[in-house]
């Protein structure tokens, strides 16, 4: 997945390719810094040189043996040590990628990079975004069933209310 060239970069779904014509020649297309982006939105600041995680170690060993590509240039240095919720899920950002596993992953198999570049050009995808968009669904389901509850309750206070009013026009009849 790629987005159009705009004269100085192309995203496609885990990176971005960008022009940088004062670099020397060979290095003047290089893969933008997602991964430090990504990480300085949370909030967080960069560690440089943060132990790498056992698992996001082997997905890049395993990566440099499948593919003969440069770490430190498809990857970066990393920049944050492994962030593990409560549940167990980790993420642990590289300069130009962010590496997500379980915290009990043992091989680069269980790892999964995420899609920085989908989630710059396309921000709808990013995963907060979509459970957001779910929980927010969901919401306007159960507001109908309260709704309507409220409005039973309503009712039928209001006939609670003109129910002795009735009465009374209703035993002492029309007058003329």
């Amino acid at each position: 997945m790629w987005r159009g060239v705009d004269g100085i970069s192309q995203t496609f779904a885990y990176g971005q390719l960008v022009c940088q014509p004062n670099n020397p020649a060979g290095q003047q297309v290089v893969l933008a810094n997602l991964g430090y982006s990504e990480l300085r939105s949370t909030g967080r600041l960069p560690l440089p040189h943060s132990p790498l995680a056992p698992a996001a170690q082997d997905f890049i060993l395993s990566s440099l043996e499948r593919g003969g590509i440069d770490p430190e240039t498809y990857f970066g240095e990393p920049i944050s040590a492994p962030l593990c919720e409560k549940n167990g899920h980790c993420v642990q950002y590289l300069e130009k990628t962010r590496l997500e596993f379980d915290q009990a992953a043992t091989s680069g198999e269980q790892v999964n990079r995420s899609p920085l570049g989908l989630w710059q050009s396309h921000p709808e995808t990013r995963p907060e975004y979509v459970r957001a968009q779910i929980l927010s669904q969901a919401g306007r389901g159960i507001r109908l069933p309260f709704l309507l509850a409220g409005l039973a309750c309503i009712g039928l206070g209001l006939l609670a209310l003109l129910k002795p009013l009735l009465a009374q026009v209703a035993h002492v009849g029309p007058t003329l």
